[in-house]
């Protein structure tokens, strides 16, 4: 009696955690994100559009800026814009690409010095930038960065009211990318926008950003991490985010497409992220949150498959069912949850990979994590020794 009664507790223990663990999931929680487009009475202004200036910031990315510049030049955008292309002086081929556009009345190009050894080049484009942007909101886009609709700048701008100060927009990899990256991708960008609503935002996410111009200049910018080499986007939402004040949104006409990243940067984008959260608040928060929803995820299923393992070697049927149906519960649930959020952000991923591509996260963290601790840690910064 002992025994059955044993049994029937772990079965039940088993049937509530196939219910309750899928819940543990950035895809499934409430996250603030907006899906739609702001009507006419919710624009800045009373539908006055603001004027908004782009800086694309280009280091040996002249094909990609060759395809960028058009898409931003030809928005359809009912206000003041201007494209600032601010290349590496040592860059002939991006520069040629912009000399093309230089009549455009929406086109400014400039370089970035010779002799800068003690700030990333990228931060000191994006600051040139900032400094020569003619209008009081900003956007950032890398060149490898594309707009997918042609009211991009538009939609941007519709969200540019006095309340905000950082304006995210959802970005992500090409469809050619590999399912995975678009998958961890997306969860990276819920659980940044939960946390941003929540109480305040820790990275951006992505490459889609707008900031005020005069919120950057009194707080001087980069300052105070001015020696990283990477994580431009993420250390400026870290900075200057405040409760209340950034906004992500995920409507179709917002959202930009990043080019599929070799090998190589695929590798480098996470080892570097992980120099980069060093070095910024509310960090302890996001992994808390990370690590809890991927223990709950582990812990359950090693406990259904030694549940199995143990009911079928001691003959427990009614265990060995319950831990059966379990398993399956917890799959349905998750793939059911996945996929309504995957449609959400009209994100096309194979169903049947969904539930491996979760459990497969922890153990490409942890790989990506000790490549960052065997690397050599002077290649994070400008200040060589």
């Amino acid at each position: 009696m002992i025994i059955n009664t044993t049994v029937i507790v772990i079965a039940a223990v088993l049937l509530i955690l196939s219910i309750v663990s899928p819940l543990f999931n950035p895809l499934f929680r409430s996250t603030g994100v907006e899906f739609t487009r702001p009507s006419n009475t919710d624009s800045p202004s009373n539908g006055k559009l603001p004027g908004i200036s782009v800086i694309v910031p280009v280091h040996n990315d002249a094909d990609k800026l060759d395809q960028l510049l058009p898409i931003l030049l030809s928005q359809q955008y009912d206000g003041d814009f201007q494209v600032i292309c601010v290349c590496d002086k040592s860059d002939d081929l991006s520069e040629d690409v912009a000399s093309r556009y230089k009549n455009n009345t929406h086109f400014y190009s400039t370089f970035i010095p010779d002799g800068s050894h003690f700030m990333s080049r990228k931060k000191l484009a994006i600051t040139i930038g900032v400094k020569a942007a003619r209008y009081p909101w900003v956007v950032l886009l890398d060149a490898w960065s594309k707009p997918v609709s042609d009211e991009w700048l538009e939609a941007m701008a519709e969200h540019m009211r006095p309340e905000y100060d950082i304006i995210i927009g959802y970005s992500n990899f090409q469809n050619t990318t590999k399912g995975f990256g678009r998958f961890e991708r997306l969860r990276n960008f819920c659980y940044l926008a939960r946390m941003a609503n929540q109480d305040s935002a820790f990275m951006a996410g992505g490459s889609n950003l707008a900031f005020r111009k005069e919120m950057f200049m009194k707080g001087n910018g980069f300052s105070g991490n001015l020696e990283l080499v990477r994580g431009e986007y993420d250390l400026l939402v870290n900075k200057y985010a405040r409760i209340g004040r950034t906004f992500y949104s995920a409507c179709p006409d917002i959202c930009v497409l990043d080019d599929t990243p070799s090998k190589l940067a695929w590798r480098n984008i996470h080892i570097f992220a992980y120099e980069t959260r060093r070095h910024l608040q509310h960090r302890g928060k996001f992994s808390f949150v990370t690590f809890f929803d991927q223990f709950m995820l582990h812990f359950t299923l090693w406990a259904q498959l030694a549940a199995l393992v143990f009911s079928i070697w001691q003959s427990y049927w009614i265990l060995c069912a319950a831990a059966v149906v379990s398993m399956l519960v917890s799959m349905i649930e998750r793939v059911a949850i996945d996929h309504k959020c995957l449609k959400a952000y009209h994100e096309v991923i194979s169903t049947i990979a969904l539930v491996p591509y979760e459990l497969s996260m922890a153990w490409h963290n942890i790989s990506m994590f000790l490549r960052y601790k065997f690397a050599d840690k002077s290649d994070f910064t400008t200040h060589k020794i």
